[in-house]
């Protein structure tokens, strides 16, 4: 074996430590947003039940979390206040999908 094979080996095994120890803080980091976002999970499941009831996805659509207030908004039966209020929402995803569920509900009445 050569000595620039064996320095072309070691450089590689280093490089792949490296990809090794930068791929388990991600892993890490992602574990972390996970627990943290668990109670967002789980309104953002109950958000996007279409069976929800009404008074609970008012609940849900003053969550601190957009994505629960965005399943909120698709929500079929997301009372017309409720779409009012999220069509004021600070965040453009929010307010849009509100405001294309009132306009829906004005063309079918």
């Amino acid at each position: 074996m050569s000595w620039k094979t064996s320095r072309i080996n070691y450089q590689t095994l280093y490089e792949l430590h490296l990809l090794r120890i930068q791929c388990g803080e991600i892993f890490n980091l992602a574990v972390m947003v996970m627990t943290l976002n668990a109670v967002s999970a789980g309104e953002i499941v109950v958000a996007n039940n279409p069976y929800v009831p009404v008074a609970l996805l008012d609940s849900l659509a003053k969550s601190a979390d957009w994505q629960v207030r965005t399943y909120v908004a698709r929500n079929q039966n997301t009372s017309l206040n409720t779409l009012q209020r999220l069509a004021g929402d600070s965040v453009e995803n929010v307010c849009q999908l509100a405001e294309k569920r009132l306009q829906m509900g004005k063309k079918q009445t």
